[in-house]
């Protein structure tokens, strides 16, 4: 992550009229692979409803087709980096898109919720090996030269927007089209960027294999370090917060408030679009006040937002129910996960930036399936379609309780394994992060929208 924002700040002075055509025919494959992972993230939660109604179904089993893309992606994606370095990038593209559109294509037939189910899990899969893959491209396609702004910036606008984007799309699709068409959507993108990762020669030569990285044991040694373990917790209650608090604010949208599918995505878009606010303050709080301070004002936010939400009350509305505690709770897990990976990755230091973003990306993973199968199983009885909304509000107030809890229990954590004011990056001895978060964006190509937001 480190290793490509120095290339792009070292790029040399030379003069730009802008990209080639031929250039951007190069990239828009994988600006293309990015957005797929990218939305995927957060498409489905407008369209459980249509889902469950269609397949017989309940919201806890719904949130598998969630947990399940999550799991297998935390699982896949040590295998996916090492499958990158031994065949070579662009042969693991490929066959990453070309696993996402099998997968979509059984998930546009799936006759049953196991069917749809195992879709899922391919297609987490198949996210798992498009995700490393993608930075090495797009490093290749850099060209030190002043329109590599360009290229960045715009890979940052996909990672910024994915979550959001993700939402709109599903809202979109559940309410004037059909659950299905979403992968069918998915199915034409992926097709793309085989299309345009195969027939373009630039691509060619990172069909060989690549300089190994660090074994995932020495990872996990490393884990052993004060700020790497804490960021692991931190990235975890990230999880957590984020897909948990979408599944519960979800079922509150559509049993107790009613709101139809695009509605309730336009609702949803506060959580994501805040995140990418928090995550654009973690880094000067980190400059100024230290990775303790930065980490402990995630958690509280997140705290506070989990509280707050506690009050949601039935028959509520959004602005009196929802709006400050999705502001808060989003503000909080942009914070929270910005630090987090900064901390983990100047922890690694320069030598292993792959590793340590896969550990990042794989915790967050992780801590979004948990969150899934821990707060379905809370609200599990209480979420059929002729559940009264006080009853549903209920087991949702369990929910968010367990939320504010987990927060707590990190805000501690962070109390006791960041480093203080002392230590904080830009400080003596540590590298400043403010370069560490556009390489981050870069590599990340995984979660959280690349680290930019959800």
């Amino acid at each position: 992550m480190a290793s490509l924002s120095e290339n792009v700040s070292g790029a040399s002075r030379r003069s730009g009229k802008g990209l080639a055509p031929r250039r951007w025919h190069n990239l828009l494959g994988l600006y293309a692979g990015f957005a797929l992972i990218m939305v995927d993230g957060t498409i489905l939660y407008p369209m459980l409803r249509a889902i469950r109604a269609e397949l017989g179904i309940t919201a806890s089993g719904a949130s598998w087709l969630i947990a399940g893309y999550l799991l297998s992606f935390a699982a896949v994606l040590g295998f996916g980096h090492r499958v990158t370095e031994r065949i070579g990038a662009r042969r693991t593209l490929v066959a990453g898109a070309a696993l996402f559109a099998l997968a979509s294509a059984v998930a546009v037939g799936a006759w049953s919720t196991s069917a749809l189910l195992i879709a899922r899990v391919l297609q987490g899969t198949a996210a798992a090996f498009i995700a490393p893959a993608l930075a090495p491209l797009l490093q290749a396609a850099l060209r030190n030269r002043p329109t590599d702004r360009v290229v960045l910036r715009w890979w940052a606008v996909i990672g910024a927007s994915g979550g959001t984007i993700g939402l709109m799309l599903g809202g979109t699709f559940a309410g004037y089209l059909d659950w299905r068409w979403t992968f069918a959507g998915y199915l034409v993108v992926a097709v793309c960027v085989l299309a345009l990762v195969l027939r373009q020669p630039a691509f060619a030569h990172h069909g060989h294999p690549a300089q190994r990285s660090p074994a995932p044991a020495g990872t996990w040694r490393r884990l052993r370090r004060r700020g790497a373990a804490g960021s692991v917790a931190l990235l975890l209650l990230v999880g957590v917060s984020f897909d948990g608090t979408l599944f519960l604010l979800t079922l509150y949208g559509q049993q107790v408030l009613g709101y139809p599918p695009l509605t309730l995505a336009l609702a949803l878009t506060v959580l994501t679009l805040t995140s990418v606010a928090g995550s654009r303050v973690a880094q000067p709080a980190l400059i100024r006040f230290g990775p303790r301070a930065a980490a402990v004002l995630g958690t509280a936010m997140i705290l506070a937002g989990a509280l707050v939400l506690l009050a949601i009350s039935a028959p509520g509305s959004f602005a009196g129910d929802m709006l400050t505690g999705a502001l808060l709770l989003g503000f909080g897990i942009g914070t929270a996960f910005a630090v987090a990976q900064t901390v983990i990755v100047l922890e690694a230091g320069k030598a292993h930036p792959l590793a340590e973003n896969g550990l990042a990306d794989t915790t967050f993973a992780l801590g979004g399936a948990t969150g899934l199968i821990v707060l379905s199983g809370i609200v599990a009885g209480a979420t059929g379609d002729v559940a009264l909304p006080a009853e549903v509000t209920a087991k949702l107030r369990t929910g968010f309780g367990v939320v504010a809890a987990a927060a707590a229990i990190c805000a501690v954590a962070a109390l006791a394994l960041f480093p203080g004011r002392s230590a904080r990056p830009g400080g003596p001895g540590v590298q400043r992060p403010d370069r560490v978060g556009e390489g981050m964006r870069i590599e990340g190509a995984g979660t959280l929208n690349g680290g930019t937001g959800v």
